[in-house]
């Protein structure tokens, strides 16, 4: 329990992110609340509000995902 207790009470540092796409930079303030994905187009939702990023393919939208998720 008081393990728990003190997992709740820390506080998960932000920081901001950017990614650049075919000239266009995507600011991404950690943490993520969510990532919604649908082929080509992913929605990131952060603790500034919803970002649609449109991308050309497939593997464009997956190179993306592997980079946020190392983060």
């Amino acid at each position: 329990m008081a393990f728990l207790i003190h997992a709740l009470k820390r506080k998960l540092k932000s920081f901001i992110m950017s990614y650049t796409y075919k000239g266009t930079i995507y600011s991404i303030k950690s943490p993520i609340n969510s990532i919604s994905v649908n082929k080509h187009n992913v929605v990131v939702n952060d603790q500034n509000g919803s970002k649609l990023i449109k991308f050309s393919n497939v593997t464009d939208s997956k190179c993306f995902l592997e980079w946020v998720y190392q983060v």
